[in-house]
């Protein structure tokens, strides 16, 4: 009989052993599972935002290319189609009309500090630079209005039309993405790095900050392809961060999203603690049963 009890019992601990092995072999698997769903979760959300951006984005530039053929159709010098422009477009700071030898012929501001007819523009990136398609320049300080400003510039005969832009619209459009630490996630680089927008901190942008040589750049930008996923140091949040990127095709801007990856891992951490704690209560209730029975 006490043989039957024993067997019974080494039987029941065998059961018991192997239940707690399968308990934490699938909460195991369970939280690894749970933890690359979580990452796809913000993979996916951050995808979406950048398609949003990509799209709005976009849609500026047709708006500005649908400008620059309205003025190729319609601009005379005695007409006042540079003005009705600028002033009811907010984001066209300013028109300038170029010669052939990047002299000023015409123009119209909003404000006009240091501008006049007959003033060689011919170093500027936006007549140097032009080709002879439609061109967007990087960021520069504008002697114009002193501000910083991107360029679209394009020929019109043997003129230059360049328009100064101003970017509002598209600032006030990824301002209203934020993460869990109410921190901005987008910033907007040029081709060359330097800051186009970054509404976590504005001062950067009119300091023409760059980044290039930042981790954003190394580990992200310049070594992966658009909308793969890569952790970098940032300097600026002193913080790991999570993120990836899209490129603008016809400007060469450099969209860049970003999440504090300390915030991804403690909220996993806390839900994964959760899941270990239920595992353990259940493995330590299996060993006192075990060691119950008789």
């Amino acid at each position: 009989m006490k043989k039957i009890k024993s067997l019974k019992k080494q039987i029941l601990v065998i059961l018991i052993s192997f239940t707690i092995i399968a308990a934490i072999c699938v909460g195991f698997i369970a939280m690894l599972s749970f933890y690359f769903s979580k990452l796809d979760i913000i993979q996916h959300n951050q995808k979406q935002v950048l398609f949003q951006i990509e799209s709005e984005i976009n849609k500026f530039l047709i708006k500005i290319n649908k400008i620059s053929s309205y003025v190729k159709t319609n601009y005379h010098e005695d007409t006042k189609i540079l003005k009705s422009i600028v002033d009811t477009n907010t984001n066209i700071s300013s028109i300038l009309v170029l010669n052939k030898d990047g002299i000023i012929e015409d123009f119209y501001a909003t404000t006009n500090l240091n501008i006049y007819k007959g003033f060689d523009y011919s170093n500027q990136e936006y007549f140097r630079e032009l080709k002879g398609k439609d061109y967007w320049s990087n960021i520069f300080l504008s002697t114009v209005d002193e501000e910083v400003s991107i360029s679209y510039s394009f020929k019109l005969d043997d003129k230059v039309i360049v328009f100064m832009i101003q970017l509002k619209e598209i600032s006030d459009f990824i301002s209203r993405f934020k993460n869990q630490d109410n921190t901005n996630m987008i910033k907007i680089f040029d081709a060359n790095g330097t800051l186009i927008l970054n509404p976590n901190n504005p001062d950067l942008v009119m300091q023409r900050y760059n980044e290039k040589s930042h981790e954003i750049f190394t580990r992200l930008i310049d070594r992966l392809n658009p909308y793969d996923f890569s952790t970098f140091y940032s300097i600026i949040f002193n913080q790991e961060e999570y993120g990836t990127y899209t490129i603008v095709k016809q400007t060469g801007w450099r969209i860049a999203i970003r999440e504090s990856y300390d915030l991804i891992l403690s909220s996993l951490v806390r839900i994964l603690f959760a899941m270990f704690i239920s595992i353990a209560i259940f493995i330590a209730v299996a060993i006192f049963v075990s060691l119950k029975i008789p």
